[in-house]
């Protein structure tokens, strides 16, 4: 909670809300690769194509469509600020299914919380002194973070939980990858940022990676 969720944040102020949740969409390859290398599950063909699948539509997002761009690509430090939290993410859930407690989701999530709460005041300690924690007291300030303490924090682990613990950690991450689908939506209807054609080809890559995912071969 802590490391994800810091690195996540704070590469939202370097870089768009549509970049960081097409880069999220290499979770599953990431996922994949943390898998192979240290929990000794070498995933299916099909699941690799996925990955790769969605892999792609990470670079043609970041590239911005054109191949030239690709050739000359330098990511921007909110960029790599968010591949480093879906690294994390996805160790995080290897563990999740590996060496959950046996506690019930709530009693689990409410330790996950406590801990992500006392790893967290050295990162807000940082961010105080050096200037960056502004809260202005008006409702719209408590409504955002009244939202974000309720859905993507308890709501959202509480869902991925229950996912992993039914599905693995692999096939929830490619569900997972629907999530730039809604934040274009949304990105377009609060903050202006207008999909572009090279988004929806990396819509569909996502898309066939999931359905690559789901395969047995």
């Amino acid at each position: 909670m802590a490391s994800y969720n810091a690195l996540q944040y704070y590469a939202l102020k370097q870089t768009t809300a549509i970049n960081a949740t097409l880069i999220a969409s290499s979770g599953p390859l990431w996922g994949l690769l943390l898998g192979w290398a240290f929990f000794g599950a070498p995933g299916s063909r099909s699941a690799w194509l996925g990955g790769a699948l969605s892999l792609l539509g990470v670079l043609c997002v970041l590239a911005g469509g054109e191949l030239e761009r690709l050739l000359m690509l330098r990511l921007a430090w909110g960029d790599l600020l968010m591949l480093l939290a879906i690294m994390v993410w996805g160790l995080y859930s290897w563990v999740l299914r590996r060496h959950r407690p046996a506690a019930s989701s709530v009693s689990f999530l409410l330790a996950q919380t406590i801990w992500g709460l006392v790893l967290m005041q050295p990162l807000v300690a940082v961010e105080w002194l050096g200037g960056g924690l502004v809260l202005t007291p008006v409702w719209q300030t408590a409504a955002v973070i009244f939202w974000v303490g309720l859905g993507p924090s308890l709501l959202a682990y509480w869902c991925w939980d229950q996912g992993v613990a039914h599905a693995g950690p692999l096939l929830p991450m490619f569900f997972s990858n629907l999530t730039p689908l809604f934040t274009a939506l949304m990105s377009a209807w609060l903050l202006g940022e207008m999909p572009r054609p090279y988004h929806a080809v990396a819509f569909v890559c996502i898309v066939g990676g999931i359905f690559l995912s789901n395969r047995r071969a």
